[in-house]
C-alpha cells in the first residue's frame, strides 16, 4: 500500500503523526506516480533476441492506453541514443508488464522512473 497524505508533529505523543487522505495498491501507485518505463537495450548482447523489436511491440500492446511513457536507451559498441516511443505507445505500468519486459531484456534492463 501507498498513502497519500499529510505528516505533521503530534503534541501530544511527541512523534509524527500521519493523516492519510488517499490510499494505493502498489499497481494504482505506480499508475499514478510512474513518470516513465525506461528500457536499456544493448544492441551488442548476444542474449538479446533479434527479432527484440516485434517482442517488444507484441509485449507492449496489450497494456497501451495508459499514461506512462517508454523510452529506449539504445547502444551499440560505440553509440548511446535515447528513444522516447510515441504517446500512442504509452502504457499501463502493470505488474505483468514489467513481468513481461523483464522476461524480454533482463530485471537489470527494465526501470521505472518516478
Amino acid at each position: 500500500m501507498v498513502a497519500e497524505g499529510s505528516l505533521a508533529m503530534d503534541d501530544f505523543s511527541n512523534s509524527l503523526r500521519m493523516t492519510a487522505e488517499k490510499l494505493y495498491g502498489m499497481e494504482e501507485a505506480r499508475e499514478v506516480f510512474a513518470r516513465g518505463i525506461t528500457l536499456q537495450i544493448d544492441a551488442a548482447n548476444p542474449e538479446l533476441p533479434s527479432d527484440w523489436l516485434g517482442r517488444l511491440q507484441e509485449t507492449l500492446l496489450p497494456f497501451r492506453g495508459g499514461q506512462c511513457p517508454v523510452e529506449l536507451e539504445y547502444r551499440t559498441a560505440g553509440d548511446k541514443a535515447a528513444l522516447k516511443l510515441g504517446d500512442e505507445w504509452r502504457v499501463r505500468p502493470a505488474d505483468e508488464l514489467l513481468i513481461r519486459l523483464r522476461r524480454l531484456l533482463s530485471a537489470e534492463k527494465v526501470a521505472v522512473r518516478y
